[in-house]
């Protein structure tokens, strides 16, 4: 029989040490946790706001964190862009060929 871990202030305080130490940890060793947190819980607040009628406050959260995000796969969006310019320009060059 498994038994329950009973929940209390200092349970709470010791999981949120283990998490804040993880992420200090995966910081250390190169991977930037902080830097995608940040931008993902303005995401999550934001939208909580929305639905909870909240609805400035919220909008104003999620667009921030929308935009911070975009700055974060600027990188990945800057790889992908060209790639659908010459597919796109591709497509055309293909469809005026079929109908000439």
């Amino acid at each position: 029989m498994k038994r329950k871990m009973k929940w209390n202030r200092n349970t709470g305080l010791a999981v949120a040490l283990i998490a804040v130490g993880a992420l200090i940890l995966l910081n250390r060793i190169g991977i930037d946790v902080f830097g995608w947190l940040i931008p993902l819980a303005m995401l999550g607040l934001g939208y909580y706001g929305i639905r909870h009628g909240r609805q400035t406050i919220g909008w104003i959260v999620l667009t921030i964190g929308l935009l911070a995000l975009v700055g974060k796969l600027w990188g990945i969006l800057a790889f992908l862009a060209p790639i659908a310019l010459i597919w796109f320009g591709w497509t055309m060059l293909k469809r005026r060929k079929i109908y000439e």
